[in-house]
């Protein structure tokens, strides 16, 4: 898919996740090898990633946070995107419409990620979770939105609601739908109403996403993250009508 000029991407995130260790003095579950492993993860990406963003303060204990994201490495200061994140059993490569281009820049920044997770952990990682999901937004203002939601769904995507709850005036939205895939993957569709990022004005915001808990190398995580970008690429395309798609050129 040729990237788009004006793209709705808000947001595109890779997530992996690994078992974690069963601690046999307290049977807690824990990534033991998780504050070495930030060392020598902040070493080296430090060329390309320098500026460190520590999200908890430094007298929060790390590894009761399980699957949670505590360390940022940031391109440079102010939030200069692309950003890595780190926590106990989880890894993130996150970027923004600004930089990305999935064949020339975000696929090579995730096998490079790849690269870095497992040397810092000294290849030691079980992998056992995947997931690409991307944010995508658009302002309402931008559309001549009025206040009509079903109106406007209908007309701009190709799938529509009915509101039977209430007679009212309909002020928000939010859909959550889950389906199965082929190989047993699951794609996960959002859709709801609120906030334009870093902006108070008014706007559609749709996630699509696929995950898949399995237990993954690089080799076969390389291999699914094909599959689920050519999912998430399709799912995109046939959601949006023609000429709201053309918008985005």
């Amino acid at each position: 898919m040729t990237k788009l000029a004006r793209a709705p991407l808000q947001e595109a995130i890779f997530e992996i996740r690994w078992e974690l260790d069963i601690d046999p003095g307290t049977n807690q579950m824990l990534d033991i090898g998780f504050s070495m492993a930030q060392g020598k993860l902040e070493s080296i990406v430090k060329s390309r990633f320098p500026h460190h963003v520590r999200k908890l303060p430094l007298n929060f204990p790390d590894l009761v946070l399980q699957y949670q994201a505590i360390h940022q490495y940031w391109t440079g200061p102010e939030n200069t995107w692309p950003v890595i994140q780190l926590g106990p059993g989880i890894f993130t490569i996150n970027d923004t419409d600004l930089n990305y281009d999935w064949q020339n820049t975000y696929l090579p920044l995730i096998k490079e990620g790849l690269e870095w997770i497992y040397k810092a952990y000294d290849g030691k990682i079980k992998l056992n979770f995947a997931n690409l999901r991307y944010i995508d937004s658009v302002k309402l203002k931008d559309y001549g939105f009025d206040g009509k939601w079903q109106e406007f769904i209908a007309e701009n995507f190709n799938f529509s609601f009915l509101n039977t709850i209430h007679k009212g005036n309909l002020k928000g939205i939010q859909f959550d739908q889950l389906f199965e895939l082929e190989d047993k993957s699951t794609l996960h569709f959002t859709m709801s109403s609120g906030k334009y990022r870093y902006t108070d004005q008014d706007a559609l915001i749709w996630q699509t996403a696929v995950f898949k808990n399995d237990k993954f190398d690089k080799k076969t995580l390389l291999e699914w993250l094909d599959l689920a970008h050519g999912i998430t690429s399709d799912s995109f395309k046939n959601l949006t009508k023609p000429v709201f798609y053309e918008t985005f050129k």
